[in-house]
């Protein structure tokens, strides 16, 4: 009997994550809050919920579950990428700084976290300080020079990128 339950809980997940990828927000939603709330702190819930709340730009439900997802899982990345960005849209962003300024050191082979701080860094106005994070970013991942030519956070470095 648990074992068929547990199969119905992963069926709604699998449900609701089908529905966010296809921008289904109202789908997602129903299957979501059928999901009993003795499942409401299992990571993969608390990551469909987060993502729901991004997607609709419901920012104060989406610090509320990203911050959750540190807490109960701080040994994944993207569980602190994703509560700097809620932070970043429902509070401000040095507010978000600070939150991977505590990962970055964790998280040390992750080019994620110093590419997420180059864009906070230069929506501050801290060039120079961004400079460093997104060199470090690509010393990690060169993929992300292709990111950053295109990010809107990067604009002002843009050109001195193309260099790189």
């Amino acid at each position: 009997m648990i074992e068929e339950y547990s199969i119905k809980i992963e069926k709604m997940l699998m449900a609701a994550d089908g529905y966010l990828d296809l921008n289904m927000y109202a789908e997602a939603r129903k299957e979501l809050v059928q999901v009993p709330n003795v499942y409401h702190n299992h990571h993969l819930y608390l990551w469909l919920m987060n993502r729901l709340s991004v997607e609709t730009e419901d920012w104060e439900m989406a610090v509320t579950i990203s911050r959750t997802l540190c807490e109960k899982r701080p040994d994944i990345v993207d569980s602190w990428v994703a509560y700097a960005y809620a932070v970043r849209r429902h509070e401000k962003i040095s507010n978000a700084r600070t939150i991977l300024l505590q990962a970055i050191e964790r998280f040390s082979e992750e080019a994620i976290i110093p590419y997420n701080l180059a864009c906070y860094e230069c929506q501050l106005g801290n060039i120079e300080k961004a400079k460093i994070y997104l060199k470090r970013a690509l010393s990690l991942d060169m993929n992300f020079r292709v990111i950053a030519l295109e990010d809107e956070d990067l604009r002002t470095l843009r050109e001195e990128i193309k260099l790189w």
